[in-house]
């Protein structure tokens, strides 16, 4: 305890020793002159008299005199140089909220006031700096947070550092949980652990793909991950960073470009397999006048097969792309289905099926690209003939009901299985395992043709089957407001 009161009087020592040498010496020579004077002087003659005990006592109250002043002169001079002191040690440790107090010394105030205006400035570029790097704090964790690609940092010894919400998601985590602990004992996933493993052995940047299901998702998903090394200034590893990214969709469209490329190579290396092949017959002198026109018409079949489906992938890829514009315009619905019902005479004569057409006696006028709209009734059509058996029949119903027009294509075919309904409209889609199919000829474009045709004039296309029953289906058109028209006109 006496140590530390000692302490703190902090009592410079060399300051006091300096003080008392000087006093000590100008004493001595001022008691030399003084000396000297009286010798030669006769005013000082009583200085024989003294004796050397008074010198003796006189000397060593002088002494103890220079003690104290110079010890009470340390005290006075070091003070306010060691506040002094104190603000410069504090202000280079970065406190600058201390100020020195008012001097009595006119040189010592001066310099207060520079160091407390300097303390001043330092302390406010403190708080911009300190400002700053808040805001930046800040504007990193929202950018983290809300990046759509998943986002993990470790430290060396693979304690999770940071983990934005994607990646919360993506693995089924929680910050609050995870943060500071061993990313092994919250991802339990080896190929994600192997990689991180890898990094930690020395290679600066890894990459991997791995499968996991996602909570709230039934299926898993494809994930591609990439983790690099981060280092500091001094080249001194301070951990790595791994950015997770959901490629299933893209590895997706790659398998359906692929199996495009493979389908539309099929339906194309048929036909003109047939057309190469009996053109060639054709080339031998040999043949009968009935050989060459069953030949020739086998061409012409192929050739319009090739026709037909080169057109309906031309106007499916033009409306996905938005490049075929929908010119709505008011028209006859029920002219157009009964010339489609007429374009099929030949066809049901052939089979021995029937067509019937029921459509109100006062339809309204229909609201849309009649062009497009009689290609979905053909499409639709040609379906429930081609997939229907000999001597059975087709109908085509239209029911006005809540200012649109509901079009039910009916047949009594083979039916299409439960299973193959969610599939129905996708491009290249053929029911499989199906009755007769090898018989039945198609590109499956047609009814994905119809799906964007209908959707593009704001319209749904539902079916209704069951395998041997039939299958109905119906789309729906806006009816025409022939008023608005003649005053936009």
């Amino acid at each position: 305890m006496r140590y530390a009161a000692l302490k703190r009087i902090r009592f410079n020592g060399t300051l006091f020793s300096k003080l008392w040498v000087t006093g000590i010496v100008l004493c001595s020579l001022v008691m030399l002159a003084a000396l000297a004077v009286g010798k030669r002087s006769d005013r000082f003659t009583w200085l024989e008299s003294v004796s050397e005990t008074d010198l003796l006592l006189f000397g060593s109250g002088l002494l103890l005199v220079v003690t104290v002043v110079s010890v009470l002169a340390a005290f006075w001079i070091d003070r306010p140089l060691r506040k002094l002191m104190t603000f410069i040690t504090e202000m280079g440790r970065g406190n600058f909220s201390l100020r020195i107090p008012d001097q009595r010394n006119t040189q010592m105030k001066r310099l207060a006031k520079l160091m407390n205006y300097m303390a001043e400035e330092m302390d406010h570029l403190q708080q911009i700096n300190v400002s700053h790097i808040i805001n930046e704090k800040h504007k990193t964790e929202m950018i983290l947070r809300n990046i759509a690609d998943g986002v993990l940092v470790t430290d060396p010894e693979e304690r999770i550092l940071v983990i934005n919400a994607t990646a919360e998601k993506w693995f089924g985590l929680d910050e609050r949980d995870v943060l500071h602990k061993p990313i092994k004992d919250c991802i339990k996933n080896r190929n994600l652990l192997t990689m991180l493993n890898e990094v930690r052995d020395g290679k600066s940047r890894v990459s991997t793909e791995f499968r996991s299901r996602v909570r709230g998702h039934d299926v898993e998903r494809l994930f591609e991950a990439n983790a690099v090394q981060v280092f500091s200034r001094d080249n001194r590893n301070i951990g790595v960073v791994t950015v997770v990214r959901d490629i299933t969709k893209e590895r997706d469209a790659d398998r359906v470009k692929t199996e495009l490329v493979s389908m539309v190579a099929h339906e194309l290396k048929s036909p003109l397999t047939s057309i190469y092949g009996f053109s060639e017959l054709l080339l031998d002198s040999h043949l009968t006048p009935g050989q060459m026109r069953e030949y020739v018409q086998v061409i012409q079949s192929e050739s319009k097969r090739l026709t037909d489906f080169v057109n309906k992938f031309l106007d499916l890829s033009k409306l996905e792309s938005g490049k075929m514009s929908v010119k709505t315009v008011p028209f006859d619905l029920k002219q157009v289905i009964l010339q489609v019902a007429e374009s099929f005479r030949g066809q049901l004569d052939r089979k021995g099926m029937r067509l019937i057409v029921e459509v109100p006696d006062t339809m309204p006028m229909a609201f849309g690209d009649q062009h497009l709209l009689e290609q979905v009734l053909v499409n639709l059509v040609s379906n429930a003939v081609k997939y229907s058996p000999s001597n059975s029949k087709v109908g085509v119903e239209v029911v006005a009901q809540n200012n649109t027009l509901q079009v039910n294509v009916i047949d009594n075919g083979y039916g299409i299985p439960k299973d193959a309904l969610p599939q129905l409209f996708e491009k290249f889609y053929r029911v499989p395992d199906m009755e007769n199919a090898d018989e039945i000829e198609g590109s499956g474009l047609g009814l994905a043709l119809v799906k964007e045709i209908v959707e593009r004039h704001g319209g749904q296309i539902r079916v209704k089957s069951k395998l041997g029953v039939g299958s109905v289906f119906t789309f729906s058109l806006p009816q025409a407001d022939l008023s608005a028209q003649r005053e936009k006109s």
